[in-house]
């Protein structure tokens, strides 16, 4: 089976290795109550469907997790690009 990440290089904080990304992306997917607490919004998420919400606040997760900061420039990031193209 091949998996094909969807995302950009510029989402993946730190030099954080891919596949490890990745993972970590699908692990914080399925947390719905750690994405709940988060606390943080962003206008572009209007325009997301649940499951691209899900997956964009898990990547916004490990991008402060890893950086200590929320994200800045958010319109190259996957989930962003799909739903503008809508």
């Amino acid at each position: 089976m091949v998996t094909v990440l969807k995302g950009n290089v510029r989402e993946i904080p730190g030099g954080m290795p891919p596949l490890v990304w990745h993972e970590k992306v699908l692990e914080y997917e399925r947390d719905e109550a750690g994405l709940a607490r988060m606390g943080w919004y962003n206008d572009v998420m209007e325009y997301l469907s649940p499951e691209e919400l899900r997956r964009f606040r898990a990547k916004v997760r490990i991008w402060v997790e890893i950086t200590g900061a929320w994200p800045d420039d958010l319109s190259c990031w996957w989930e962003v690009r799909q739903a503008r193209k809508r």
